[in-house]
C-alpha cells in the first residue's frame, strides 16, 4: 500500500508520484511534519497516529483498518528508512 506513493525504498518516488500533490514524503531524508521526539524525529506513536488518521491536505489516506500490530511494524519500518537514509547521507 505504501510503495505506490513512497516508492520501494521509501524515497518518495513511487509509481503514483506524478498524480500526487503535495508529493509523497521521502522517508530517507528523515524530515517529518508530525514530530514529538526530543531528537527532532517522530516517535512510533506519531507515525502510528498518521497511519491511523491519514494526513489532511495531502494524498496520505487513513489506514485505520489495519491491525494495530501491523501499524506498529509499519511505523518501525518508516523510522528505519529514515535512520538508514540519514546514515547514508552522512557517509557520502
Amino acid at each position: 500500500h505504501c510503495s505506490a506513493c513512497h516508492g520501494e525504498a521509501g524515497d518518495g518516488d513511487g509509481a503514483a508520484v506524478a498524480w500526487l500533490f503535495p508529493p509523497p514524503r521521502d522517508f530517507t531524508q528523515g524530515r517529518f511534519r508530525i514530530v514529538s521526539g526530543r531528537d527532532g524525529g517522530p516517535s512510533r506513536g506519531d507515525l502510528v497516529g498518521v497511519l491511523k488518521r491519514g494526513l489532511p491536505g495531502s494524498a496520505m489516506p487513513s489506514f485505520a483498518w489495519m491491525p494495530e500490530g501491523d501499524l506498529e511494524r509499519l511505523a518501525e519500518l518508516v523510522r528505519a528508512l529514515a535512520i538508514e537514509g540519514l546514515a547514508a547521507r552522512d557517509m557520502a
